[in-house]
């Protein structure tokens, strides 16, 4: 007999569990309850760990922070990943609506470069259940410890948020 994965055993387990039994069963405290926890629990380990993604589910809308994105620093990058990997993940977040698609936070130039290398290598990324303002405040902060970034970057990227209607905490 293989091994089996513990999620694999607590799906297998709700599943025997919600087939038999009465309404009233399913209020009881017991097994169930326990296995549902760590089902649930397992699940928000692998949302809050790295995952490796395919490239053409990542869209890259939303406010630009860099004036472009293919300048020859990209190939660096590139290049870079190519012979090392990719050593700092993306992070994204899912669309609402739509199964396994995501939406870039911040890592647009490892996203643009990893797509250069070869479209269907996977992308580290952490994928992360936050709201717009959320995702805009976390791109600000990564954009921040960046050594690189120009003052017309910085100022078009705010002018972007407020555009788009954000308050002065924001931006």
């Amino acid at each position: 007999m293989g091994r089996k994965n513990l999620l694999d055993l607590a799906n297998e387990h709700a599943a025997h569990d919600s087939s038999a039994g009465t309404p009233e069963d399913a209020r009881k405290p017991g097994p169930t309850t326990a296995v549902n926890s760590l089902r649930d629990s397992m699940r928000d380990l692998g949302l809050n760990g790295v995952q490796d993604l395919d490239a053409h589910l990542i869209e890259t809308d939303g406010p630009q922070d860099r004036l472009t994105v293919n300048d020859p620093e990209l190939a660096q990058l590139a290049e870079s990943i190519k012979t090392y990997g990719q050593q700092v993940p993306v992070l994204v977040r899912p669309i609402p609506g739509q199964l396994n698609r995501y939406i870039i936070v911040y890592g647009r130039r490892r996203l643009a470069a990893i797509r250069s290398i070869d479209p269907k290598i996977k992308v580290k990324a952490l994928i992360r259940n936050v709201d717009e303002r959320e995702a805009i405040i976390a791109q600000g902060q990564e954009n921040n410890q960046r050594l690189d970034p120009s003052h017309i970057e910085k100022a078009l990227f705010a002018f972007e948020l407020r555009r788009l209607g954000y308050d002065n905490r924001v931006i």
